[in-house]
C-alpha cells in the first residue's frame, strides 16, 4: 500500500485480535478512503470492542459503511474495515468528520463497488510522484478549473488508455478515469480528448465506453494467425495465479462455512451435554428417594401387620372373659344385705 500523509491517527484504544500491524493497516486503509473522498477534516477515528456482526469475511484492505448501526449521528458515521486477513482482522470503528463533509465521505464509498472501498493498486492506482490528487466526489468534478491545451493523442496512446479502462469494468467512476489518465501522461488531457473524441462517455459521476471506443480497441488488437506466439511464461503463471486464486477462494470459504457450522454445532453438543448431565442426575436422585420410600413404605406395612395382630389377640382375650358376672352380683348383694344389718345394730 502507498503511504499517504496521515489525516487520522493510531487510537488509544485497540481491540486484542488486531493489535499492532493489522491495526495500523486499518488506520491506512482508512486515511486513504478519507484522500480519495477529498476530507480535509478535522477528523477523529476510534475503533470499536464490539464484535457482534464480524461474521461475513471481508476482502483485505477493505472499508464499508454501516447504515443500521444506531450510533450514526451527522457528524459521525460507523464503518467495518478489514485489515490484510480478510477472516481475523475485522473490526467495528467509527469516523467523526464535520457534517458538511459526512454526506461527501459516504457517497464515495457507496459510489465503490458493492459499496465496499478496497484499497489496492488495481483499484486504486499509484500516481506518479509529485502529482496532485484529484479530490473524488460524486457531486462535483474532478477536472481541474483551468485545463492546459491538450496535445495531440494518436490511436495507439489512446486505445492503450481505453485499454486501462476497460481492465477496470464495464463502468467505473470519473475519479478513476481521470486516476488512471494522470497515471498514464501525467495529466488529464487525455481523459478530456477521449471524452470530446467520443470513445467514452459519462453519466453523473459514471464513464463507461462508448462503441467507438470498443471498435478503436477491436481495430487495433494484434489479428490472431498462425504464427502468433503463444502465451509467455509470464502470461501463464499469471493464469494459473488468478485460477489458483479463485479455488482458494472458493475453498476457503467453503472451508469458513464448515468451521463455522462445527463451531455452533460444537456449541449446542456442550449445551446438549450439561442437560444431559443434569437430568441424569436429577434421574439418579428421584431413583434413590423412590428405594428409600420403597423401604419405608415395606416398613410401615410389617408395622401395620404386627399391630394388627396385637389388637385380635386382645380382642380374642377379652371375648374369652366374657361378660357375665354372677357371683360379682351376688357378692355385692350380700355385702349390702350385711351393711343394712351392721347399721341397723349400731342404731340400737
Amino acid at each position: 500500500m502507498q503511504t499517504h500523509p496521515l489525516l487520522l491517527t493510531l487510537p488509544d484504544t485497540i481491540p486484542s485480535w488486531i493489535a499492532g500491524k493489522p491495526a495500523k493497516a486499518i488506520l491506512e486503509v482508512v486515511n486513504t478512503a478519507c484522500q480519495y473522498a477529498g476530507i480535509t477534516g478535522p477528523a477523529q477515528f476510534r475503533f470499536l470492542l464490539e464484535t457482534k456482526g464480524l461474521v461475513h469475511r471481508m476482502p483485505p484492505h477493505s472499508l464499508v459503511i454501516r447504515h443500521a448501526a444506531p450510533y450514526n449521528r451527522p457528524n459521525l458515521i460507523a464503518l467495518t474495515a478489514c485489515g490484510k486477513d480478510g477472516s481475523n482482522h475485522r473490526v467495528h470503528c467509527t469516523l467523526t468528520l464535520p457534517e458538511d463533509q459526512r454526506p461527501t465521505f459516504e457517497r464515495f464509498i457507496q459510489s465503490q463497488d458493492q459499496g465496499c472501498f478496497v484499497l489496492n493498486t488495481f483499484r486504486n492506482p499509484v500516481l506518479p510522484p509529485g502529482l496532485p490528487l484529484p479530490a473524488p466526489s460524486v457531486a462535483k468534478s474532478v477536472e481541474p478549473t483551468v485545463v492546459p491545451p491538450a496535445p495531440e493523442f494518436d490511436d495507439d496512446a489512446l486505445a492503450i488508455y481505453l485499454s486501462s479502462l476497460q481492465e477496470l469494468g464495464a463502468h467505473i467512476t470519473q475519479d478513476t478515469a481521470s486516476i488512471i489518465a494522470i497515471r498514464s501522461t501525467g495529466a488529464l488531457n487525455i481523459y478530456r480528448h477521449a471524452l470530446d473524441a467520443g470513445l467514452i462517455y459519462r453519466i453523473g459521476s459514471t464513464v463507461s465506453l462508448t462503441p467507438g471506443g470498443h471498435s478503436l480497441l477491436k481495430r487495433l488488437a494484434p489479428a490472431d494467425d498462425a504464427t502468433k506466439p503463444g502465451p509467455s511464461e509470464f502470461d501463464r503463471l499469471k493464469a494459473d495465479l488468478i485460477a489458483a486464486r479463485s479455488r482458494f477462494t472458493e475453498a476457503k470459504a467453503t472451508h469458513d462455512a464448515r468451521a463455522q457450522a462445527l463451531t455452533t454445532l460444537t456449541h449446542q453438543l456442550t449445551q446438549a451435554r450439561e442437560a444431559y448431565q443434569s437430568e441424569e442426575l436429577n434421574a439418579t436422585t428421584l431413583q434413590s428417594r423412590l428405594q428409600k420410600l420403597q423401604q419405608d413404605l415395606n416398613s410401615a406395612q410389617c408395622k401395620v401387620t404386627g399391630a394388627r395382630r396385637h389388637v385380635l389377640d386382645l380382642e380374642e382375650q377379652a371375648r374369652a372373659l366374657g361378660t357375665d358376672t354372677p357371683d360379682l352380683i351376688q357378692a355385692e348383694r350380700t355385702l349390702k344385705e350385711a351393711e343394712t344389718a351392721y347399721q341397723q345394730l349400731i342404731a340400737l
